[in-house]
């Protein structure tokens, strides 16, 4: 049953990564072990029984949902607070030079050779990778171990 499991029905429901794959998974594999548990005989059986990785697996498939759950909440409490605020954001060179100087720019290289219009552009970009990295961190790191 684990390697059926493994080869076959998980990658066909995306290894549960999307919310849509994960309710679909979550519903077949409640299903499964509904239909189990109506067979037995006795409740001991079930620990011996296949059935059992699947319950494994929505343990931790819910236990790691609620961490990485808490993990960006947290984040988003720190971008929350004052300390991670930037004074000034703004990824439209142009915008930024227009607003800094009062006079319309020509183009962007005009508008890019201001060291202030640099600052706050690469400051900005600074912010987004810190913040996307931080993310991507806990959304990409490998959610599950399948038994």
């Amino acid at each position: 049953m684990s390697d059926l499991f493994r080869k076959s029905v998980l990658p066909v429901y995306s290894y549960g990564i999307s919310n849509r794959e994960m309710s679909l998974l979550a519903l077949l594999l409640a299903k499964y072990l509904h239909e189990e548990i109506k067979q037995l005989n006795n409740p001991i059986e079930f620990r011996n029984n296949s059935s059992s990785v699947i319950l494994q697996i929505l343990m931790e498939l819910c236990g790691k949902m609620e961490l990485q759950r808490l993990q960006i909440a947290e984040f988003n409490q720190k971008l929350n607070d004052i300390n991670y605020h930037e004074q000034y954001f703004n990824l439209n060179p142009i915008n930024l030079f227009e607003s800094i100087t009062g006079s319309k720019t020509k183009n962007i290289n005009e508008a890019m050779d201001n060291a202030i219009v640099i600052k706050i552009f690469n400051d900005s970009k600074q912010f987004l990778i810190h913040w996307a990295i931080a993310y991507a961190e806990i959304i990409f790191t490998k959610l599950f171990k399948y038994p």
